[in-house]
């Protein structure tokens, strides 16, 4: 008698294009995603983890591949035409060159995108890295859709802060530090800067800023 619990290919197939789609924020190409659930579920794998574990390890199964065959492949989201981001740097404390730019390559701008619509929702922290009161104010336009603007804080507590949704953290959001870099050209040093005097991160190669000297107010 077949174990109730044990979904069939269809559910399974279901189950792993949702988890997709969320985890990416849209769906992955079709051909890949094909390849990895016929992998998943061919006769041998689904005959082997219904036999050992029943059909939960199966979705597991299924999922991870699917998943490992999207990260190899390096899916990114599919850029929109026409969209732009305008990337403008508040310095703070620190000696920095002025920075504003606008994004026209639509892929840039969708992985820009992407990154931060990725990244977990935020919190306040007890204890947070040191903060110059350096961001990066970025607002993204597409003809047709409502503009939106994410300002991302350096270092400190990380709180990206978004007009269209709740706060979401950018602390080790790697890919997204890199993205910013590619975009405007800049190495690890120059997109992350931070202050001499202060332990650098582990990220820093060893080239650091000045710090603005701060005036006492009058009066």
């Amino acid at each position: 008698m077949p174990d109730p619990r044990d979904p069939e290919d269809d559910e399974v197939i279901g189950l792993t294009r949702v988890y997709l789609t969320r985890r990416r924020g849209q769906p992955p190409p079709p051909h890949l995603e094909d390849d990895a659930l016929r992998f998943a579920l061919s006769p041998q794998r689904s005959k082997r983890s219904r036999g050992v574990l029943g059909g939960a390890i199966l979705v597991v199964t299924t999922v991870a591949v699917a998943v490992a065959v999207v990260a190899v492949h390096g899916i990114r989201p599919a850029a929109v035409p026409g969209s732009t981001v305008q990337i403008t740097r508040t310095p703070g404390l620190l000696a920095l060159p002025p920075l504003e730019v606008t994004i026209t390559d639509t892929q840039e701008v969708a992985d820009l995108s992407s990154d931060i619509q990725s990244l977990p929702q935020g919190h306040e922290l007890y204890s947070c890295p040191i903060s110059w009161g350096t961001s990066y104010s970025l607002t993204f336009s597409s003809t047709g859709t409502p503009s939106w603007t994410a300002i991302i804080p350096v270092w400190g507590c990380g709180l990206v802060t978004l007009s269209n949704g709740p706060e979401r953290s950018a602390l080790n959001a790697t890919t997204l530090w890199s993205d910013l870099g590619n975009a405007l050209g800049l190495v690890t040093d120059q997109v992350e800067p931070y202050g001499c005097g202060a332990q650098p991160p582990p990220s820093a190669s060893g080239t650091c800023y000045p710090t603005v000297a701060i005036s006492p107010s009058a009066g």
